[in-house]
């Protein structure tokens, strides 16, 4: 096997970090074929201290700061070894570090990431010693924080490597790399490392722990401020932006890389982890949520990546020439491009098809919650402002002036409000949706489904964001709710299913019949006043209760009250009840949508 390893540095110049870096890589029993710094500081003076150092040092200075992601993937393009060892700047190895972890690659052939012990400058503490993925699908560095006793001195196999020390196959990362791109440049910063071991993984690629490959890592050292080096609660030391990608950065990686198996069993832990963030974003750094739900510089630059960038350049110059009649509105340029692109090659099965498209839905989504929201000061905030406001109403109107004989009626109201208004709000949303896409349609391949499926997902954003900020009146009040969790996810999933269902099937029938939009609205505004959304069940006179009991909407309705106020009491046979509606709705939804979206280029 060839050994001949290649060293990739990125720096942005921080407290000159990189000089002990870069000492450190001089004093190499086993040295590197070739040394390769980008330098994000911009600084020739940088490159000259440099070279001071490593005297046949590869220095690329780019016109802009590229951040970790982008700089790897140049670094790694100039490279030329058969192993890549990638370094923060604020990391420095053991003289015989490089030697010890080239012995890792020869335990297997599949190994193609090898992780050292990682300490901290003390040398005492613990900064890693491998990557794996929590339940909460966040990323767990083993024995962070912990003081060496010598308990990780196994060599063994690991889930991945962090990105402050992380060692490479070359060959792995030729055939796991996107495109062009062996690390996502979406990412920026943060999960990177996680994105590229659970990408690896997944075409059966191994990781291997050598705890004889000694390294020190200042751990923040190029992101925190110095009180926050080395502390575990990493985001409260990161400015806003930083903050941002560290939780966009968790989503894009369990989005690209979980399975749907393995999604459904981890859902209730990665819906706990996002209600406690998201509560602490809300109260402590609420400009974090701004910024997360904002498609300007702080964002668009990252997650645009160079080869579509180019590809939309390209689009932009052909359509120049069109008509005004030719343009889409609906989608920006890069979705346009997704779509021609994604479009072509065939859609196979639905849930093939539909996982293909996700980056389009996700656009559409996108585009509809911004335009909910658009020309307002607060922007995306609304989100949140909206369900404080609703609880505020809703506790003087039925607590001062109607006394309605409910305990805790604010809140009672609330559990059945919030989920009526995501329903009535998709459908009415959805109905009209395939005309209104008409262009869009016409003049790209995209299955159809994902036009009505994506304001009924707008919506549903809604939802969890009035859920989430309203959580804390009702676990104040029923701290039981929390342990509810489950039966709240499993409602939720149902009333989407039976939500997506009912949309998908008047969005159809819309496109021949298109009176079912003013009778869609009659129709909500007698099903609200027969729905147990502003009193309960028990209040029903009895003469009267086996309408409401037809009504399919009052299951989910008390189904959310169980789970939020009245900690799950009879909730089975609700669930069983909701579980056939929802597969009812959505089967039946799918038909009549799928019987008639070959007539809907004619007819729209």
């Amino acid at each position: 096997m060839n050994n001949s390893v290649s060293v990739i540095i990125p720096t942005c110049g921080r407290d000159s970090y990189f000089i002990s870096c870069l000492e450190s890589l001089c004093r190499q029993t086993c040295p590197p074929a070739e040394v390769i710094l980008i330098n994000n500081s911009l600084s020739a003076e940088l490159e000259q201290k440099a070279r001071g150092i490593y005297p046949s040092i590869k220095i690329l200075t780019p016109d802009r700061n590229l951040y970790y992601g982008e700089s790897l993937n140049r670094g790694i393009a100039m490279s030329a070894g058969d192993f890549i060892l990638c370094l923060n700047d604020d990391a420095t190895l053991e003289k015989d570090f490089i030697g010890e972890a080239l012995k890792g690659f020869h335990a297997d052939k599949m190994i193609g990431m090898v992780s050292g012990k990682i300490l901290r400058p003390d040398r005492k503490t613990l900064d890693t010693t491998g990557l794996f993925l929590s339940v909460w699908r966040t990323v767990h560095e083993r024995g962070h924080g912990r003081i060496d006793h010598g308990q990780f001195e196994k060599e063994g196999f690991i889930f991945g490597v962090g990105g402050a020390v992380a060692f490479y196959r070359r060959k792995m990362l030729e055939e796991v790399k996107q495109g062009a791109f062996f690390f996502d440049p979406s990412f920026r910063m943060f999960y990177e490392d996680l994105d590229l071991s659970w990408r690896a993984r997944n075409r059966g690629w191994k990781a291997y722990y050598v705890p004889t490959a000694l390294a020190c890592h200042v751990r923040g050292g190029s992101v925190r401020n110095k009180p926050g080096q080395g502390k575990a609660w990493a985001r409260q030391y990161l400015n806003d932006e930083f903050h941002s990608d560290l939780i966009k950065n968790r989503y894009r990686a369990i989005s690209k890389n979980e399975t749907f198996g393995a999604l459904c069993l981890h859902l209730v832990p990665i819906v706990f982890y996002d209600l406690c963030a998201w509560c602490y974003v809300l109260f402590f750094r609420p400009k974090v949520i701004r910024i997360f739900f904002s498609n300007r510089k702080g964002m668009s630059g990252a997650i645009k990546q160079e080869a579509l960038i180019k590809e939309v350049a390209r689009h932009k110059g052909s359509d120049s020439g069109g008509s005004e009649q030719d343009h889409n509105p609906s989608l920006d340029m890069a979705s346009r491009v997704l779509i021609e692109r994604d479009g072509s090659e065939g859609v196979g099965s639905p849930q093939a098809a539909f996982f293909k498209h996700r980056e389009i839905l996700w656009n559409l989504v996108r585009k509809n919650l911004k335009g909910k929201y658009a020309g307002s000061i607060l922007g995306m905030l609304w989100v949140f402002i909206n369900p404080l406001l609703l609880a505020v109403i809703i506790s003087f109107v039925f607590t001062k002036i109607l006394k309605m004989n409910v305990e805790h009626a604010y809140l009672f109201i609330l559990a059945g409000m919030l989920p009526w208004t995501f329903f009535a709000s998709s459908l009415q949303e959805a109905v009209n949706s395939i005309p209104a896409h008409a262009n869009l349609l016409k003049q790209f391949s995209i299955l159809r489904g994902l036009i009505p499926l994506s304001a009924v997902l707008a919506n549903f954003v809604l939802l969890l964001a009035g859920l989430l900020i309203t959580m804390p009146f009702f676990i104040a009040v029923n701290p039981k709710a929390i342990l509810m969790l489950p039966l709240l996810l499993a409602v939720l999933f149902l009333h989407l299913l039976f939500t997506a269902g009912l949309s998908m099937m008047v969005s159809a029938i819309y496109v021949s019949f298109r009176d079912i939009s003013q009778m869609l609205n009659v129709l909500l505004l007698f099903w609200l006043w027969f729905t147990p959304v502003f009193y309960s069940v028990s209040m029903i006179p009895q003469a009267y209760l086996g309408i409401f009991r037809f009504n399919p909407m009052t299951p989910y309705i008390s189904l959310y009250r169980n789970a939020l106020l009245y900690s799950g009491n009879a909730s089975f046979g609700l669930l069983g009840v909701a579980l056939l509606l929802s597969l009812i709705a959505g089967g039946v939804g799918f038909f009549v949508f799928h019987n008639n979206e070959k007539d809907f280029l004619k007819k729209i």
